[in-house]
């Protein structure tokens, strides 16, 4: 007779007997058949056909059908008890989508579509794929195989986007087809149309129909919402809401919500909420149904008809199917050796459909994986680059479980750093480096939301200090970019008792503002040392307070500039030394006070004042001076001293004036010089005037006499004998006024001494000329001259 089921595959035709088929197949599921194989070697080599292709035909009246798949479990179960005994054994069918739950990975992906990771990841498997999309996806910034299996990420994946998938069989091969949309589903192949019989319904135990159709309704939730949240955009609000399109059947708000959606633009979040709410909805109208129809199979679609329910004949997709095919028994009947003719394959199909013009979507039933805690990473970056960061201060880093990753800026997506402090333009700032290992956590435990939260050290990278001999030291040490270690800034604390320090160091340019107040005060000592020039700028008092002594060393000069008034005040003795030349320069007018004591300037070799100007000096005592040397003064101009009161006393071992002028003496009241010796006075004349009588009492006689000596020098030994020198010396007397009666004026006498130096001189004459007297009138005063 001939055979409902049989085998075909990498073996001799005839040798493997199908006795029974039982399995399932749904769309976004990996079907699964167990076949009951039947064979008459004794010695089957099982492990030959472990992995291989194995194809079952289906039989059927148009075309046959062909379920393919790869044997993935084979045992040996026994022997068959009916002639001709034969040897039985199981297999299990898969897809070649098996496969990837057999192995799982760690892996990133980045800036690519799902698409682009599905081709890349089932790729490799090297098997048949048709893509039969409809929508275009954006592409993930950044996507982790986070400890899944590839059929679980793949799976995740398309769950996520709202991409489904289902298999096509061949005779030598079965196709993974992937979809988005209704309008990819085909009709059942030789079967578009599928009659329903209740069982009490007489028909041809050939034909094909449905005996069991049980339509099912259920409540499912109104709507779908989302949000999430783009540091881009932190303000933008991601809210997204889907209501079902059905009707509800009641009035309540049934709502599932999730807060971390997945999108980041407003666009995709509405994509994801309505693939969501369409898995929701779907399951409001299924129907179950038991068929003998050998043709039917996942993610195709058929008619039904003949329902009485009028409403229920339309056009269903099946999205899954369990099936139970028993091939007619392959043994005879006594002794006769013949299969009885009325013994037919049993061929039962339960499937489970929905309405063709509901879209199907996929359930997120994958689990999303989730990390179990913080695990460090390696900061890495381009070559040559010790800093890598953008505008946010993100970074990048080599996991330790990427072992696809290159360990440069393409080894993950750029990943924020936990600051103690993060706020519109402040906060605190210490971006990871190269080649540091950091702690990272994950938002939500996602492994696609990585976050920095600290930072660790290892053998490579130690501590600044010595542990555990320095373990009383903490702060901060940094390093400059590229720089040797002991290029660095610091901030350190030493805590250890007794010896407690606070210690900055800045590797280069220290700045420090304070917008208003700052006090400082130190319990000790306080030492500055500034190697450069140091620039203090005040804007308003500065005022300094020293409780002891204070010194001020300058090793190459000092300059001490004050816009305005400058006022020192020095309680008790002040003292300035100067070891090389000092200058005082005062562009205005300079006034010293000492209340005190009379104030000391020692010059230990001389001083030099330059006034540009004129200089009063007003000294309300004594002044005294004493020069251990002599003392010249030169006057440009005018030379005068006034003595207010009391004596003018000049002292001097011989006093010298010389005026390049006219040299005058003004004396108001009698005019005294004495000299122990003679009184020398040197010109080419000499003219005296002075008040003879001093009472203008006309009834007093007053007589006044007065000598003058003439002296004449320069004659020396050389001079000629017979020279002569002649002296002229005029008398004048004034004072008389009118009415004023004038007795007697006499010219007592006229004495001529010659006096002479050392040596002998030969005197030849003296002759007194004469005297000659004139009476003159100045001034309403009479003038008397004598001229000798």
């Amino acid at each position: 007779m001939k055979r409902t089921f049989r085998l075909h595959g990498d073996f001799p035709d005839g040798q493997l007997l199908l006795r029974s088929i039982k399995g399932q197949e749904q769309i976004s599921g990996l079907f699964e058949f167990t076949l009951e194989i039947l064979t008459d070697t004794p010695a089957l080599d099982i492990k030959s056909l472990l992995g291989a292709a194995l194809a079952v035909e289906v039989d059927q009246q148009s075309s046959a059908r062909f379920i393919n798949g790869i044997v993935t479990r084979l045992s040996r179960t026994g022997r068959d008890s009916y002639p001709p005994k034969y040897y039985v054994y199981e297999a299990t069918l898969n897809p070649w989508l098996w496969y990837a739950t057999q192995t799982s990975d760690y892996r990133i992906f980045q800036d690519k579509s799902v698409l682009d990771i599905l081709s890349e990841v089932l790729g490799e498997y090297g098997f048949a794929l048709d893509l039969r999309l409809a929508e275009h996806y954006r592409k993930w910034t950044y996507c982790v195989q986070y400890d899944e299996t590839d059929f679980d990420f793949v799976s995740r994946l398309m769950e996520h986007e709202g991409i489904y998938y289902w298999f096509e069989h061949d005779k030598g091969r079965h196709t993974l087809v992937v979809a988005d949309d209704l309008s990819t589903h085909r009709p059942t192949p030789g079967l578009s149309q599928l009659p329903y019989y209740s069982r009490h319904h007489q028909v041809n135990p050939l034909q094909e129909y449905v005996e069991i159709w049980q339509p099912r309704v259920c409540i499912t939730p109104t709507a779908y919402a989302a949000t999430d949240y783009d540091l881009n955009k932190p303000q933008a609000r991601l809210d997204v809401r889907q209501l079902a399109e059905g009707k509800a059947g009641h009035e309540l708000n049934l709502e599932h919500y999730d807060p971390m959606g997945g999108y980041t633009e407003p666009e995709h979040g509405a994509h994801y909420a309505r693939v969501r709410m369409q898995a929701l909805e779907m399951k409001r109208q299924t129907i179950t149904a038991t068929s003998n129809a050998r043709a039917l199979s996942a993610g195709h679609t058929f008619v039904l008809k003949n329902h009485p329910d009028k409403t229920q004949n339309r056009e269903y997709l099946i999205v899954r199917c369990q099936y139970e095919f028993v091939e007619a028994p392959y043994h005879s009947v006594g002794n006769t050796g013949q299969t009885p003719a009325n013994q037919h394959a049993a061929l039962l199909t339960t499937i489970e459909a929905i309405p063709a013009n509901v879209q199907y979507r996929q359930p997120a039933q994958t689990p999303e994986p989730r990390t179990s805690g913080p695990q460090t990473a390696r900061v890495v970056g381009p070559a040559g680059e010790s800093i890598w960061t953008d505008k946010y201060g993100r970074i990048k880093v080599q996991f330790h479980w990427d072992r696809y990753g290159s360990k440069n800026e393409r080894s993950s997506c750029w990943i924020r750093v936990s600051s103690p402090w993060a706020g519109g333009g402040f906060g605190g700032l210490q971006i990871p480096r190269v080649n540091e290992e950091v702690i990272v956590d994950f938002v939500g435990g996602q492994p696609d939301r990585p976050l920095v939260v600290g930072r660790v050290y290892n053998a490579e990278n130690m501590p600044p200090v010595t542990l555990p001999e320095q373990a009383t030291h903490s702060g901060f040490h940094t390093r400059t970019k590229d720089g040797s270690p002991d290029a660095a800034n610091t901030v350190m604390f030493e805590d250890n008792q007794g010896s407690e320090m606070f210690k900055m160091v800045a590797q280069k340019d220290m700045q420090t503002r304070v917008k208003n107040n700052a006090n400082h005060r130190v319990g000790g000592m306080s030492a500055t040392n500034i190697a450069g020039a140091h620039t203090w700028n005040y804007g308003g008092l500065f005022s300094k307070q020293v409780a002891q002594a204070a010194t001020y060393q300058h090793e190459s000069g000092h300059r001490f500039a004050v816009a305005a008034d400058a006022t020192d005040t020095v309680a008790q003795r002040q003292k300035r030394e100067y070891t090389g030349a000092n200058t005082v320069t005062v562009g205005g007018a300079e006034t010293l006070t000492v209340a005190g004591e009379p104030a000391l300037h020692a010059f230990g070799q001389g001083i030099q004042s330059t006034l540009n100007a004129h200089r009063t000096d007003n000294i309300t005592g004594a002044v005294i001076r004493n020069f251990d040397s002599g003392e010249d003064v030169t006057v440009s101009g005018l030379f005068s001293k006034s003595v207010a009161a009391g004596d003018a006393i000049m002292k001097a071992d011989s006093f010298k004036v010389d005026a390049g002028g006219l040299f005058k003496l003004n004396c108001a009241a009698t005019w005294e010089a004495y000299a122990l010796s003679d009184i020398l006075m040197k010109s080419g004349s000499l003219t005296r005037e002075s008040t003879l009588m001093q009472s203008v009492n006309p009834s007093t006689l007053h007589e006044q006499n007065i000598k003058v000596a003439i002296g004449v020098n320069g004659i020396n030994s050389r001079a000629s004998k017979s020279a002569s020198t002649s002296v002229a010396v005029k008398l004048a007397a004034g004072g008389m006024y009118d009415t004023m009666q004038l007795s007697k004026i006499s010219l007592v006498g006229a004495q001529v001494k010659l006096v002479g130096n050392s040596h002998s001189v030969d005197l030849v004459s003296i002759g007194l000329v004469g005297a000659n007297m004139s009476l003159g009138k100045t001034d309403r005063k009479y003038v008397f001259r004598i001229e000798i």
